[in-house]
């Protein structure tokens, strides 16, 4: 493990980055329609309107720690979210002086230590994140990683409740509040999700579409779609049907033919998201409960079966390859440009700038036209944090991720949107107006999320199409066991309140 200490002169002042114009990310799941999305600050431009000391409540101001050390534990692999110094590049040089502000703002030596966190990998995280919480030694202040398996482990009492802490403010903007909403239980919140990362804009899961394919093949316009509300899955299978080609005469579609559709195994769990469908509510006593099975879940699974199984969709290869691997084989060859719609997540159009073809980015579909809005889901990996339970100084830690969740929302955010993705990344205007829609329709769902404890029901769309399995025969098979899995998840979280 690789420790990073990256400590603040106390001579350095650096100014606490500017606050975003509007409101926060409606990434709730409402009816209503006269959402706002947050306007992109002037943060990029340096020109600072409200401190972070401001935006904290004021005692924090008062309680400063002067040279104390702060120690966060991260993932290897997503280091770049929290450790930078990488000033050429906007994004990254917004991650940098973050680091600085904060240590700055608050009086402590922010340290962030690293190991490995791959869901194949996550043992060794975990493991470490245990062993320290039980020896009690208090090495972490604060713990970073994927949602997927920080999640289950928290009914075995690792983190120390957020919603009680004194400093954090989960009803601001700078938190995810569909996440807040979805995974609080008994008004008690263990980890959480926001603008402390950029993993989860990196992580929302989005459709690119080839611009000269669309206007060689006289195809509608997908942006016009989306803002007209009629982008639907009925639209996305008749252009991927009008474009889908055998080139080579070989009578099989592969990427060396003209492909209508590229997608792989885990974008189906986000389309499942993206049709609206529920994997779990909420009761009246206000605990999720299992509501899978549905005759629009059984109208979505049999229709996108049927588009799976025809030629019109191309399948990136996953047997037994990691997922980061095979995201990189599919960006590589969604650039030879003659693909039209490639499902994948939002960070591949950092790796595709330099493709000759312009691309645009929109939201995955509607499932049909009666939905009354988008829906984007992003990858369970995304970075959740939480204060472990050894932490004794929780109002320190506190104030450090309530810090660093502020200044992300009014530094990185605007960065990542305005700087990054509009500036160099996103081919067009309209591109860049569809990553605000895009990131107002995040949503999550509790059962989603903690599906590693709940017999993986998030892949149940997509396994059953690849075992030949119907969707009402393969759920009923598992639904005692994952009910139960369920009741004895929700009696792990009772447990914690005793």
């Amino acid at each position: 493990m690789k420790k990073h200490p990256y400590v603040l002169s106390s001579l350095l002042l650096v100014s606490v980055l500017a606050s975003s114009c509007g409101g926060g990310a409606a990434d709730t799941k409402p009816d209503d329609t006269d959402v706002q999305s947050p306007q992109i600050s002037e943060a990029a431009d340096g020109d600072a309107e409200t401190t972070a000391a401001e935006e904290l409540p004021s005692l924090v101001i008062d309680e400063r720690w002067d040279g104390e050390d702060v120690t966060m534990l991260v993932r290897s692999e997503f280091l770049y979210e929290f450790l930078n110094d990488d000033t050429a590049d906007v994004v990254n040089d917004a991650i940098y002086k973050r680091q600085l502000a904060v240590e700055e703002l608050l009086g402590i030596n922010l340290k962030i230590a690293d190991i490995t966190g791959t869901f194949s990998t996550k043992d060794k995280y975990l493991g470490e994140l245990k062993s320290s919480v039980l020896a009690g030694d208090g090495a972490y202040d604060i713990a970073a990683s994927a949602a997927n398996y920080m999640l289950p482990v928290i009914p075995d009492g690792l983190f120390h409740d957020l919603a009680g802490n004194r400093y954090i403010d989960l009803s601001k903007e700078w938190w995810s509040q569909g996440y807040v909403e979805n995974m609080e239980i008994d008004g008690s919140l263990y980890l959480a999700t926001g603008s402390i990362s950029v993993n989860s804009l990196d992580n929302m899961c989005v459709m690119f579409f080839n611009k000269k394919m669309r206007e060689d093949m006289a195809l509608e316009n997908p942006y016009e779609l989306v803002n007209a509300g009629t982008w639907t899955f009925d639209k996305q299978v008749q252009m991927s049907h009008a474009v889908t080609s055998d080139i080579n005469g070989d009578s099989v579609i592969s990427a060396d033919d003209r492909v209508g559709c590229y997608s792989y195994n885990n974008m189906c769990i986000a389309q499942t998201i993206s049709f609206g469908l529920d994997f779990s509510k909420r009761g009246d006593d206000g605990y999720p409960y299992i509501t899978y099975l549905s005759d629009r879940m059984v109208t979505a699974f049999d229709r996108f079966r049927d588009f799976r199984l025809s030629s019109d969709y191309l399948e990136g290869k996953q047997d037994g390859q990691d997922t980061l691997d095979l995201t990189t084989v599919m960006q590589q060859k969604y650039q030879n440009g003659n693909m039209f719609i490639m499902a994948q997540v939002l960070s591949s159009a950092k790796v595709m700038r330099g493709m000759d073809v312009d691309f645009g980015i929109i939201p995955m579909p509607k499932l049909d036209e009666s939905q009354e809005r988008y829906y984007t889901c992003a990858m369970e990996n995304l970075t959740v944090v939480g204060i472990p339970s050894s932490v004794e100084n929780t109002d320190r830690a506190g104030a450090v991720i309530e810090a660093m969740a502020i200044d992300g929302y009014n530094s990185i955010t605007p960065a990542y949107f305005e700087s990054a993705l509009k500036g160099k990344y996103a081919r067009d205007n309209e591109s860049a107006e569809m990553l605000e829609l895009i990131r107002d329709s995040l949503w999550f769902d509790f059962a989603y999320l903690n599906s590693v404890s709940l017999n993986d029901i998030n892949h149940l769309f997509n396994n059953s199409i690849i075992k030949g399995k119907e969707i009402t025969s393969a759920f009923e098979a598992q639904k005692e066991k994952i009910e139960k899995n369920l009741a004895k998840l929700l009696d792990g979280y009772a447990s914690l309140k005793q």
